[in-house]
C-alpha cells in the first residue's frame, strides 16, 4: 500500500518548534526541527521511505491521518461532506 502526504497538512513555525496542522482532521502535533526536516524530505522523495527512516514517526502520521492511502481523493471527501451538510440544511428549511 502506497501512502501520500495529505494536501490538508501545513507546517507552521511555532516558537522553537513546528506545528504540523491538518485542516481536514483539525489535528495538530508539534515537531522538533529534526523531525520536521525528515518529514519535508520525505514529502519530496516519497513518504513511504519514511517508514524505513523513522518507523515510529511514520506509524504515528498514518494513525493520525497526516499520511493517507494514495488512492484517497481528498477533494471528493470534502465534496461529499459539503453535499451532506447541504442536504441536512435543506431538510430543515
Amino acid at each position: 500500500m502506497f501512502m501520500k502526504y495529505s494536501q490538508f497538512n501545513s507546517i507552521i513555525p511555532f516558537q522553537e518548534k513546528y506545528a504540523l496542522y491538518n485542516s481536514f482532521t483539525q489535528k495538530t502535533i508539534f515537531l522538533e526541527e529534526t523531525l520536521k526536516d525528515i518529514l519535508v524530505a520525505a514529502t519530496k522523495e516519497g513518504v513511504d521511505d519514511l517508514q524505513q527512516i523513522h518507523p515510529t514517526f511514520y506509524q504515528y502520521l498514518l494513525e493520525q491521518e497526516y499520511l493517507i492511502d494514495n488512492t484517497v481523493d481528498e477533494i471528493e471527501k470534502v465534496k461529499k461532506i459539503s453535499k451532506e451538510v447541504d442536504e441536512i440544511i435543506a431538510a430543515f428549511s
